[in-house]
């Protein structure tokens, strides 16, 4: 069997017994998160609101909040207050982010590409 880089590729080849390659596709739930900007991540929140969400300092100092408790990573160098140019990286797993939508009676897996698990 041949090894692949799950955090890279949401896919992997691997050899059967019969020694023909196969291509595996990798739920987007086992990979490990992308860098987003924080225009994607407000975009995000406006579409599972079901209200409007003011673009407000209370936005930011959750997001501030969040960047304190290491549960949001910056993930470049860039200048944080810069929204273009600075990635953001969730510091934890889809295991805790799926607990933590159903502690508040909400389906992360209803709202990602493929239904999460």
């Amino acid at each position: 069997m041949t090894s692949c880089n799950v955090f890279c590729l949401p896919f992997c080849f691997i050899y059967d017994i019969d020694s023909s390659l196969t291509l595996f596709q990798i739920p987007r739930h086992l990979l490990s998160p992308s860098p987003f900007t924080l225009d994607r991540l407000l975009a995000i929140l406006r579409a599972i609101v079901p209200h409007a969400v003011p673009q407000n300092a209370d936005i930011y100092t959750q997001i501030a909040s969040l960047t304190a408790l290491r549960l949001l990573t910056a993930s470049n160098n860039a200048d944080v207050l810069d929204a273009g140019a600075c990635k953001w990286r969730v510091n934890f797993g889809w295991e805790y982010a799926a607990a933590l939508g159903r502690s508040v009676e909400f389906e992360v897996a209803d709202f990602m590409a493929g239904g999460g698990e």
